[in-house]
């Protein structure tokens, strides 16, 4: 997504989109119908960065018998790890997620980042720039580690380097995170080229 792009109401599964989110979804959405493996998975178009849609596909295949008991004290097998994983609900979660995006006055326009340069921080630090605040909202079924995950998203996807004071509410049916995104007031040389 374009980092001038309007983020009111947006849902964050745009603002993240990937050939590795649209993948992770893949392999959860086959293990929840029964699939053990993912046959000729890939993505159109190749380039992805420089696309605005997205379309990932497989085969999903599963035994033709009903999985042996494992014999007592065998270990299940675990599934790959996924970047979208931690502390999310699932990654479905990602499309229930909308976003809405206040700019601060005079905020100056940033490249995106990659989402491993945003950090959580509790005050703002000394250097940087305020961009604005975001917010990632679902209904209460959604895990409050997706919200964090979209709002970590939407402030790579900004240039932000910084999600500050992140706080978490749940009422009325409906779960919602905000924070304000901030950047160094200098951009570094090699930070908007390390989001490739």
């Amino acid at each position: 997504m374009d980092a001038a792009a309007d983020l009111d109401g947006v849902r964050s599964s745009d603002v993240a989109c990937s050939p590795e989110l649209l993948l992770a979804a893949l392999h959860e959405r086959a293990a929840r119908v029964g699939g053990a493996v993912l046959v000729g998975s890939g993505c159109e178009p190749a380039d992805a960065a420089s696309a605005r849609h997205l379309e990932c596909s497989a085969e999903v295949w599963a035994p033709s018998a009903a999985p042996a008991q494992p014999e007592p004290g065998a270990e299940a097998a675990k599934p790959p790890e996924s970047p979208f994983n931690p502390a999310l609900g699932t990654v479905e979660d990602l499309w229930r997620i909308e976003i809405d995006f206040w700019p601060a006055a005079g905020a100056p326009q940033r490249a995106p980042v990659g989402p491993h340069q945003v950090g959580e921080i509790d005050f703002p630090r000394v250097g940087h720039v305020p961009l604005g605040d975001v917010r990632a909202r679902a209904d209460a079924e959604v895990s409050a580690g997706s919200l964090r995950h979209a709002l970590l998203a939407s402030a790579a996807s900004m240039g932000a380097t910084s999600l500050v004071g992140v706080r978490c509410i749940e009422a009325d049916g409906e779960r919602q995170c905000v924070a304000s995104v901030a950047a160094p007031a200098v951009v570094e040389a090699g930070l908007a080229d390390a989001s490739h």
